[in-house]
């Protein structure tokens, strides 16, 4: 690819992890917030609140990625692969694969930086 069209594809990627990251916040307070009541964290299992705290650190690592793609894609997925590790600690087994659409934005944030590094060594040589 040359110079420009890697530099649309970044900010392509850019856009979309944001956009992503966005809907799928979305997402997560519409199952939070409806028709059940909140759940009280401090009353839950040990397992509910491991996996809310990963929840937290998933949206945590979204923000992040919007500056430092690196630091937000690595807090996204190292997140969510602790959560399917404490599910199937706890219950033995893993979460469902839909758990994987969380890891999206995480994705993209990575590749983004994969691409802005490939486009600064191309521009050195």
């Amino acid at each position: 690819m040359i110079p420009q069209q890697v530099n649309y594809f970044s900010g392509f990627l850019s856009w979309t992890a944001r956009a992503s990251s966005i809907v799928l916040l979305g997402l997560f307070l519409s199952f939070l917030l409806g028709d059940e009541p909140l759940p009280k964290l401090m009353q839950e299992p040990l397992s509910v609140q491991l996996l809310f705290a990963g929840w937290a650190i998933i949206f945590l690592g979204y923000v992040v990625g919007w500056r430092f793609r690196v630091a937000g894609g690595v807090l996204v997925l190292s997140a969510l692969a602790c959560m399917y590790l404490v599910e199937y600690s706890f219950h033995g087994r893993w979460l469902g694969p839909a758990f994987l659409l969380w890891s999206l934005p995480g994705f993209l944030f990575l590749l983004i930086a994969l691409s802005n590094k490939l486009q600064s060594t191309a521009k050195g040589s």
